[in-house]
């Protein structure tokens, strides 16, 4: 995105037309098309707080986006807030924690850490925004270490949907019922303009990936699924089908070539190079090898996510385990794909610090699943998004089975229906969320999200999906 010029930015809503209008509502998944009633560009919290009211008074919903990662379009009906600008980073050593804004990237906060020895949980690409991420739960590399990074908030400055700027902490009882909705909440309870997290003292790794071409993938498959149960409970890897296209923007090494690629992150070194060397021993040398001692602020490099925006689909489910049945299922849905209709298909392994209780709703629905599977194709037309969207059907109707049926509020994005995003939380946790919901944001202001719709009385009109009073 580019940068919103402060002239426009503020009480006012931005002009349609004009530089700063496109800049606030293009989404880096260039799929997501905004076409809001209002756009406001806001320098500071109390500039989010008028574009609240300023909605509400218009009867209109409440968008929100920083980097647009993963977020629903906005139509007529509702407001876009762009929190680009918030983009503040301040880190407390002597207390581990960093207080981010949230238009801030975790390319802005990691490169803050790294001095102090210190480390978010962060997901796989630095290019995304951490409060979103962090509201959708988000793990990462670290989370088998570390846990979700919902689970690091410890505190939050945000706007509710009445307009009113609340400022939250986990030392204070009155804020604690809210503080646990916002760490983890999907955006539902107010706009967060800043969150404090939780910072943790790992320096270095050993990560990387293991490449290998896709012609062997069975037994790939078979020998990484046997040799990730084995490893410590703080290790996190994933298993990994992908084919790039044969495209300039894609690096030359990787251009137009297939791969199942085993890869992973471990916070013990010297633990990381056994079990790595274990692997290459059982499989024989790839073909493309990065595993290395790397800083943990550091690990865009194990899995080369995309830097530039794109126009993409994905779709990610919970999958009790890899078995052979699972196996059949990516050699003969996945892989003929790959490079089509499909870029990637990656089973992460969930687990360690994952499965302790967060501190907000635990994001996948305290699952049974050793793996999240998440499918991703490139569709730049029309054409592409139907062919992308009948692969990932075919995959998940193969697997059905193999699924438990929980989901993860940062893998939904066109198929985040009001079922799916329910079934990203407990039955306990959604009550408790329904409750914040109706006392916080009762009319459902927050709705262009992985929305958590009020208990509405009578006297308030029914929402669509699209934000229309029905």
């Amino acid at each position: 995105m580019s940068q919103l010029t402060h002239n426009h930015i503020g009480h006012h809503p931005l002009t349609p037309g004009t530089q700063e209008h496109a800049a606030a509502t293009s989404a880096w998944n260039r799929l997501t098309v905004h076409r809001p009633a209002a756009v406001f560009a806001p320098a500071d919290v109390h500039d989010v707080a008028h574009a609240v009211r300023w909605a509400v008074r218009e009867e209109l919903g409440v968008a929100v986006m920083a980097t647009g990662h993963g977020v629903a379009g906005v139509g007529e009906h509702g407001v876009l807030i762009n929190t680009a600008s918030l983009r503040s980073v301040c880190i407390d050593a002597a207390r581990r924690t960093a207080t981010i804004g949230a238009g801030a990237h975790w390319s802005d906060v990691l490169p803050a850490c790294a001095p102090h020895g210190l480390v978010g949980i962060c997901g796989s690409s630095s290019q995304v925004g951490v409060v979103g991420f962090t509201q959708g739960g988000g793990f990462g590399w670290l989370s088998r270490s570390l846990g979700f990074a919902s689970s690091s908030v410890r505190g939050a400055e945000l706007v509710t949907a009445s307009g009113r700027v609340r400022t939250l902490r986990r030392d204070r009882d009155d804020d604690l019922d809210l503080l646990w909705g916002v760490a983890g909440g999907a955006g539902n309870f107010g706009v967060v303009t800043s969150l404090t997290l939780d910072l943790h003292p790992i320096r270095g790794v050993y990560a990387g990936s293991l490449y290998y071409p896709v012609d062997r993938a069975s037994e790939v498959i078979a020998t990484y699924a046997s040799w990730s149960a084995s490893l410590p409970a703080d290790a996190m890897s994933a298993l990994a089908l992908s084919g790039l296209p044969d495209a300039p923007s894609v690096p030359e090494l990787f251009r137009g070539r297939r791969f199942v690629v085993a890869r992973g992150c471990f916070p013990d070194l010297a633990a990381g190079e056994d079990h790595v060397h274990e692997l290459r021993r059982q499989l024989g040398d790839p073909d493309i090898d990065t595993w290395t001692k790397r800083a943990a602020t550091d690990l865009d490099g194990v899995s080369l996510d995309p830097t530039s925006p794109l126009p993409f689909v994905q779709r990610g489910e919970s999958l009790t385990d890899i078995t052979d049945e699972v196996t059949s299922t990516l050699q003969e849905h996945v892989i003929p794909h790959l490079g089509t209709s499909l870029v990637m298909c990656e089973m992460r392994q969930l687990g360690g610090a994952m499965d302790t209780s967060p501190r907000g709703p635990h994001p996948m629905a305290d699952t049974s699943a050793r793996f999240s599977i998440n499918c991703i194709g490139v569709a730049p037309t029309p054409d592409a998004v139907a062919a992308v969207r009948t692969t990932q059907e075919r995959i998940f109707t193969s697997l059905r089975l193999h699924l438990t049926g929980d989901t993860y509020l940062n893998f939904l994005d066109g198929d985040a229906t009001p079922e799916r995003v329910r079934a990203a939380y407990t039955p306990q946790d959604w009550e408790r969320l329904v409750a914040l919901k109706n006392e916080h944001d009762p009319h459902n202001v927050l709705r262009f999200n992985r929305n958590i719709p009020p208990h509405a009385p009578s006297s308030i009109p029914s929402i669509h999906q699209n934000g229309a009073p029905s």
